[in-house]
Parts: C-alpha cells; sequence; structure tokens
C-alpha cells in the first residue's frame, strides 16, 4: 500500500554526485563558449561601452536643453585614443567695466570689479573678445589682471585685421563682451568607459589615411562635442558632416582590419543632434573601395 502524498517527507538534498554532474555540464559549456565564441568577451564590453557613451552625449544633449546652456563632452585623446570623456557647459559671456584703449594685440579694461582669472567668471586662453557690439571675434591668447584693470593679449596672424584704434574712449559701461568656451561642470567626476574599451583617432590605412573618429580638434586643441538648448551641435569645426566615433577594445591593434576590437560607430547627427549606433562596413562599394561608414551613413540601417 503506498504512502500517501500528504504524509510524505521533504525531500531528500542534492547527492554529491548530483553537485558533481551539475557543476560538469557548467564547465563544458564554458569550454564551448570558449572555444566557439572567443571574442564574446571582447563583443560584450565594447556594445557596453558604445551604450554608455551614447548614454553621456543623450544627458549632456537634455542637460542643455534644462539649462539653456550649451552643454556636451570633452574627449580626453592620448595617443590617438580616448577612455575619459568629461561633462562641460559653456557658461555666459562675460562683460564687466569697460573697453579703454585697445593697442596692437592688446586690449585694456577698466572698472572690472570682479576676477576674470578665478572662479565662476574665469576668461582663459581661448575665449574670444568682441568688441563694440559686433564685427569679428579675436581670440584671446592671455590674460592679466591688476586690481579692476585687466589686460587681454589677443591673437593676431596674417588673416586677421589688426584691433580697432580708440585712443580717446571715454565709455563707462560695457562695451565688449567676452564669450567664454565650454569648462568642465565643476563637482562631475569623470567618465570612463569600460576597461580597454576606447575611442579610437587613430589613422587607419583602409580608411584612406584619415583618423577613424573624424572629431576635429577646436582651436583651444579640445575634442568637444557640445549641444545647444534646441539639441543641435554647435561645437567649433563641425559642419553638417555626421560625427563618427569608433568605439573598439583596444587591448589588440592592426592598422589593416577595420574590424580588430569588434568596433561599433557611435554617430551624432550635427543639424539635430540625433544619437545612434551603427555597426562598421567593411565590403567593398562599386568604385572599388571600402567605404566604413557607408551603414552608419544609410538611414535604413541606422536608424537615422
Amino acid at each position: 500500500m503506498s504512502v500517501p502524498v500528504s504524509t510524505r517527507g521533504p525531500r531528500r538534498a542534492f547527492t554529491l554526485v548530483e553537485l558533481l554532474t551539475v557543476m560538469a555540464i557548467i564547465a563544458i559549456i564554458a569550454t564551448l563558449t570558449a572555444l566557439f565564441f572567443p571574442n564574446f568577451d571582447t563583443r560584450r564590453k565594447t556594445a557596453s561601452g558604445a551604450d554608455q557613451l551614447s548614454g553621456w552625449l543623450l544627458i549632456a544633449k537634455q542637460r542643455a536643453r534644462r539649462d539653456g546652456l550649451p552643454t556636451g563632452l570633452r574627449f580626453t585623446v592620448t595617443n590617438n585614443a580616448c577612455n575619459t570623456v568629461n561633462y562641460i557647459q559653456q557658461p555666459d559671456d562675460v562683460a564687466v567695466g569697460y573697453v579703454s584703449a585697445t593697442n596692437g594685440t592688446s586690449v585694456t579694461l577698466k572698472n572690472v570689479t570682479v576676477p576674470l582669472t578665478s572662479g565662476s567668471t574665469l576668461v582663459q586662453a581661448g575665449d574670444y573678445l568682441e568688441l563694440f557690439g559686433g564685427g569679428l571675434l579675436y581670440r584671446i591668447t592671455a590674460v592679466g589682471q591688476g586690481g579692476t584693470t585687466v589686460t587681454l593679449t589677443v591673437n593676431q596672424t596674417p588673416n586677421t585685421p589688426p584691433l580697432p584704434t580708440n585712443a580717446g574712449l571715454t565709455a563707462t559701461a560695457p562695451n565688449y563682451r567676452i564669450i567664454r568656451q565650454a569648462q568642465p561642470i565643476s563637482g562631475e567626476p569623470p567618465l570612463n568607459l569600460p576597461d580597454t574599451v576606447i575611442i579610437d583617432f587613430s589613422v587607419n590605412a583602409t580608411n584612406g589615411n584619415q583618423p577613424l573618429s573624424n572629431l576635429q580638434p577646436s582651436n583651444s586643441g579640445n575634442y568637444d562635442i557640445l549641444f545647444d538648448q534646441t539639441g543641435k551641435v554647435v561645437t567649433q569645426k563641425t559642419g553638417s558632416t555626421p560625427i563618427f566615433l569608433w568605439v573598439r577594445d583596444g587591448s589588440s591593434s592592426n592598422a589593416n582590419d577595420l574590424l580588430v576590437g569588434n568596433p561599433t560607430l557611435i554617430v551624432v547627427q550635427p543639424r539635430t543632434g540625433f544619437i545612434v549606433n551603427a555597426p562598421v562596413n567593411v565590403k567593398v562599394g562599386a568604385n572599388g573601395q571600402v567605404d566604413p561608414y557607408f551603414l552608419a551613413r544609410d538611414g535604413r540601417a541606422s536608424g537615422m
């Protein structure tokens, strides 16, 4: 006579043989994964890094809309590679005191009641000076302040007209403005991509000896992507051409292999600020050349 189900005792724990069998199955699966999918971990890291970078760019664009100030990312490029980025924001223009004299390549400001060499009103090399409500912008190369007097030295090149001469200036109100460059946001820590994942700026022979990431440095030498409050990209030296950021695992290198490190392209459209991940193209086109960015430019393939 069988024992009723309700009166049976609890099931015994797993036996040692059962545990060893399960562990053996797990070991076999892990071995097969390593044999047949050797680049699985590399693909995972690269995909994770690309997703992180896309997310950081999207956050910067949203912050630009929220704060009403151009906001973006600055890429720390060393040896043609970047693993660290910072949130940046372009502060408001500065116009304190007035221009009292211009002399060759320098401008003297008087009655400057705030420090222009430190703090929230910091003016630095790379910022731009606009005089008398319009006209040319002059790139500032040095800032010196003593009390309420500030001397700005500006860049003078053969193609830049000299500063206007206004020896008899009598202004007592701001008659200039300084357009400041983007700066790292105070209190924001650097953002690091996973492990060996990099944004590759190196020149590739298969790519016509052009940098894989086509973001150009600004006049101050920084690699920036800056969004305005409408979401449009306003970075210097950015036209209508999409910005391509080549994200890959940097632990291996081969200048002739476009797929080394399992790359993913981050594409930013300057006119709309649209951000998307896209695959690298390795197929030869009708002209016999390989265009790595073909799929990124193709709206159907990239989702743009």
